[in-house]
Parts: structure tokens; C-alpha cells; sequence
């Protein structure tokens, strides 16, 4: 059972995932730590929504994918959620179009955070800070 929104989000994170993710790469798409990504997913686990697969690069670190129950609680949530949303939008006074062109600058700005090295690109640049020097990885 979903107990509250970390549990919905982390349903959400494998579901609209491209691929099953390991404990680490939840954390990192919900920005919480990987301890408290994996308590979640264990939880999630033993509520039968998400199943542990074989890892065969870490035999440690299972990737994880939504059961058929997960993914049947995860369309009814967001079904929910949209009769929610539905009853919310007529209060606002934004059109549909703000609300898109809002969604897009926000999809522009993540996609943009993601391609920023804040060590190279923004603290070098800071007046009096030394340049941090890059190393070649192989």
C-alpha cells in the first residue's frame, strides 16, 4: 500500500524511467539519498509494487522495476491525481497555455542544470577563486 507521497514518487521514478534503476539512480532523479531511496524501495518491495532483478553489474545493488501491482497502483494514483488536478486548474486564473509555456521553461532550465559543471562553468568564474583544473578520466 502506499503509505504517502515519497512512496507515490518513488513509483513514479520506475515508472516513467526508460529502463529498471538501481536504489542509487531513484535517489539521484528524486534528489534524496540512496539510503533513504533503497528504505523505500524495500518498503515498496515487501508491499509486493516493485520487484528487486538481478543486477549483473553489482551484485549488491539490484535494479528495480514495478511489479504488475505497482504499475496498477501507479495509473490508479495518477488517475486520481488528475480528477484532483481537473478540480484545481478553474481556480487559477492561468491560461492552459501559461501552464505549458511554465512546463517548458521549467523542462528547459532542469535540461540546462544537468548539462552545467557548477565547478567549471560557474564557480571559475567568480573573480579571485583559482581555476579548478580538470582531469582526464579514461
Amino acid at each position: 500500500m502506499v503509505a504517502d507521497s515519497t512512496d507515490w514518487q518513488v513509483l513514479g521514478a520506475l515508472a516513467l524511467a526508460t529502463q529498471p534503476m538501481t536504489a542509487p539512480m531513484v535517489a539521484e532523479s528524486m534528489g534524496m539519498t540512496r539510503q533513504g531511496a533503497q528504505k523505500r524501495l524495500n518498503k515498496l518491495a515487501e508491499d509486493n509494487l516493485v520487484n528487486p532483478l538481478l543486477n549483473p553489474r553489482h551484485d549488491r545493488s539490484p535494479i528495480w522495476e514495478l511489479s504488475p501491482k505497482g504499475a496498477e497502483t501507479y495509473k490508479s494514483i495518477m488517475s486520481r491525481y488528475e480528477v484532483w488536478l481537473q478540480m484545481l486548474l478553474p481556480k487559477f486564473e492561468s491560461t492552459n497555455a501559461d501552464f505549458l509555456s511554465t512546463s517548458r521553461l521549467l523542462l528547459e532550465l532542469e535540461n540546462a542544470l544537468k548539462q552545467t559543471d557548477i565547478q567549471h562553468d560557474v564557480l571559475s568564474a567568480i573573480p579571485g577563486k583559482p581555476k579548478p583544473h580538470r582531469t582526464k578520466t579514461s
